[in-house]
């Protein structure tokens, strides 16, 4: 029989987006450092944006790795013609709204008129709790406003001016569970070396994540990154005229945060792209998105690698990432 080692030491842990942030966060507040596990799961609203407490989730904040202008308060639209629907926020009515963009199935053939009667029927059938009794035909518009709103983002991305309505079921992966590998915890690799990493690769001036690459790079991100990561990707779409062994590839999260006030005169003005710049940093989402971009570039080397030549680099399939806050979706 083996003798027991007097020193027990850790070398594996299991964590996700969620645990990694919400250890930093307490962090920030404490001025200590912590560590846990968990799985991925909606880091609770804990924000300099205007969120009201119970949210837990426009304009989509579109992401093209390098890519991003800043954003220019000149250049914000118009927002004073729209409106957005009472309705309620948390968990739970984040939880039925990314249920229903799970099953749901529309196509790019599809008139306007029909893709509102298809959403309005799904979500009578899946927004049943007590709570949203009042709120199905303003839940209905907000989802079919935001299958129907262009991504947006830079000048040459390739899905500017792509709709989340626009892909067919065969183009769209939902909810990609993922579990990955990382180094040991004697490797010392932590959160706040890929802040080190990020702040690097973007200009130091100008770029809108330049200032939460800083705030990764700090000391409460001092988190270790070991053993395995998992979470989910809420979709993972196909873009149009890419195919099977040259796909390129959209990663998709849905945002059900309310950003805007009960009482703002233009709500919709909470989902300028400088504010969302604001509210991607508050929870994280950069770090969530590097999470999640990593996790299908290690996908893709897996199922494509063999076939391709050597120094084929994974990252070529992905076009690059969308974060839909659904309530500001009005294009």
């Amino acid at each position: 029989m083996a003798a027991v080692p007097a020193d027990v030491r850790q070398t594996y842990r299991r964590t996700s987006f969620s645990s990694i942030a919400k250890e930093a966060a307490r962090a920030e507040s404490n001025g200590h450092e912590a560590e846990g596990h968990g799985r991925d799961e909606e880091l609770p609203a804990a924000s300099t944006t205007s969120a009201e407490p119970g949210d837990s989730e426009a304009l989509p904040a579109a992401v093209d790795p390098g890519a991003v202008p800043a954003a220019s308060a000149a250049a914000e639209p118009d927002v004073s013609g729209f409106t957005i629907e009472p309705l309620p926020a948390g968990t739970a009515f984040g939880s039925i709204a990314h249920d229903i963009l799970e099953v749901l199935e529309v196509a790019p053939v599809m008139r306007e008129a029909d893709l509102r009667d298809e959403v309005r029927r799904i979500v009578g059938g899946l927004a049943t709790a007590r709570f949203m009794q009042d709120h199905v035909d303003n839940f209905a518009t907000m989802i079919s406003d935001a299958l129907l709103t262009p991504f947006g983002g830079p000048e040459a991305a390739p899905f500017r001016d792509l709709r989340f309505g626009d892909f067919t079921p065969q183009d769209r992966l939902a909810e990609m569970d993922f579990e990955m590998s990382a180094v040991s915890l004697t490797g010392g690799v932590k959160a706040r070396h890929v802040g080190q990493v990020l702040k690097e690769f973007l200009e130091p001036d100008g770029h809108p994540l330049s200032a939460y690459a800083t705030r990764l790079a700090g000391p409460a991100f001092n988190v270790p990154i070991a053993g395995l990561i998992n979470g989910s990707i809420d979709a993972l779409f196909r873009l149009p005229g890419s195919t099977l062994d040259d796909p390129r590839l959209l990663i998709a999260d849905y945002k059900t945060n309310r950003l805007h006030g009960r009482d703002d005169v233009y709500p919709l003005a909470a989902y300028a792209p400088a504010k969302l710049v604001a509210a991607m940093g508050d929870h994280h989402y950069p770090l969530q998105a590097l999470v999640y971009g990593t996790a299908v570039w290690r996908m893709l080397r897996w199922r494509l690698g063999a076939r391709k030549p050597a120094g084929w680099d994974p990252g070529e399939c992905i076009a690059g990432v969308v974060y839909g806050f659904l309530r500001g979706m009005k294009g």
